[in-house]
């Protein structure tokens, strides 16, 4: 039996089945919305700067849970020491204890100090935009969110003026930031240099060091802190050398009770 003519049949199809493919890829095409263009870059990050806060001063405001893990490993890759602790946290209720029988020079101490810190949280955000060159390189769906991702690279020239601002500059990375209201949802980031602390005598962490901060919402306006997480090798006291990994985990936000208002009051008298 000559199988020509079964065969023939189906070529014919062949040619008519890539047509339709064809028509069939090209509505589809056709069906996407072309994205949208990256909003400009300069008045995205003037909005950025306006959202941001101390995220110390702002999570003050909140009880929440704190989980701490820390390994330390020698430089062989062994386990030498493990730690994991969870703590309570209600910022809130610690300072009203405080103040509860405080005399009027120490409340007047601790205003002054919580003054101080705000500007320290507001000059440091300040200069964080200073030490970095900012690309925007495109758009990533991170924690469901849709986000835009920078990133960070350190200006060559600046000299920075905080302590905070001077460890920032040997770090380089990437940053995720919400697109629809301008928060920071995550940043990854790589010591570009080593890391002296304690002028070097307590504490040296190398080069290529890992951090990883992430932020989510907890409220239709407020993101606080949801993880720390670094890695990195270095000496201890100049001479111990050690591999530690750490994690820093919060959760459970819970903006403070009402019924601590009228203790509160007396920390602002007269609002």
């Amino acid at each position: 039996m000559n199988p020509r003519p079964l065969l023939a049949p189906r070529l014919l199809l062949v040619p008519r089945l890539s047509l339709l493919l064809a028509v069939c890829s090209a509505r589809a095409v056709g069906a996407q919305a072309p994205a949208p263009p990256l909003p400009d870059q300069n008045s995205f990050l003037q909005q950025v700067r306006g959202t941001l806060q101390g995220d110390r001063l702002l999570q003050s405001q909140y009880a929440y849970r704190e989980k701490r893990t820390d390994v330390r490993l020698n430089d062989h890759g062994e386990v030498i020491g493990r730690s994991e602790k969870v703590f309570d946290r209600n910022p809130i209720l610690e300072r009203v204890r405080q103040i509860e029988h405080e005399s009027l020079g120490q409340r007047d101490k601790r205003l002054r100090g919580e003054a101080e810190d705000r500007q320290k949280e507001n000059e440091m955000i300040d200069e964080a935009f200073c030490v970095y060159d900012f690309r925007m390189v495109g758009r990533e769906r991170l924690d469901g969110y849709d986000a835009l991702l920078f990133t960070l690279v350190p200006l060559s020239g600046f000299v920075p003026r905080t302590s905070e601002g001077k460890l920032l500059q040997k770090f380089s990375g990437r940053a995720w930031i919400a697109e629809s209201d301008y928060q920071l949802i995550r940043v990854e980031v790589d010591a570009i240099d080593d890391i002296s602390m304690g002028l070097g005598l307590l504490a040296r962490f190398y080069k290529g060091s890992h951090v990883v901060f992430g932020r989510r919402k907890v409220s239709d306006a407020v993101w606080l802190p949801s993880e720390l997480r670094y890695s990195g090798g270095g000496r201890v006291l100049l001479v111990k050398k050690l591999w530690v990994e750490g994690v820093r985990e919060y959760s459970d936000y819970q903006k403070f009770s009402a019924d601590l208002l009228p203790a509160l009051s007396r920390l602002h008298p007269g609002r």
